[in-house]
């Protein structure tokens, strides 16, 4: 993910173009969001055990509805990348148990005519 300048004269620049801007945000790479970024948009959004209630849809409506769609995709994506890193180790962890049982089923179809006792040994020994 790249970096951008963040004053309001490149933010300008970046939406000066409606489709290229709605593109870039349907587009945006949510899953590898720079912990770096994160923490300086969290300095505006407040943590989320306690948002900061002068950012968020409601909040900015009143002063523009542009805006306060922008404020509320900055908040999901916020909250989705929270829930990604708590969701990534899990899917690691369970594409290494399919691994495994894809092993054991490939295993006991090779032991097929042996005694149970093989294909169980075979198996605890896969799942090692």
């Amino acid at each position: 993910m790249k970096k951008v300048k963040t004053a309001w004269a490149e933010a300008k620049k970046m939406m000066a173009s409606v489709d290229k801007f709605l593109e870039a945000l349907i587009y945006f790479d949510k899953d590898n969001l720079l912990l770096e970024n994160k923490a300086k948009v969290r300095n505006f959004t407040g943590p989320p055990e306690a948002p900061n209630p002068e950012f968020n849809y409601a909040a900015i409506k009143s002063k523009s509805f542009a805006a306060a769609g922008l404020c509320d995709w900055v908040v999901n994506v916020l909250i989705y990348h929270d829930i990604y890193l708590d969701v990534a180790p899990k899917r690691a962890l369970l594409l290494e148990a399919e691994d495994k049982l894809a092993a054991v089923g490939g295993l006991r179809k090779a032991n097929e005519g042996g005694g149970a006792r093989d294909v169980a040994a075979t198996a605890l020994a896969a799942l090692a």
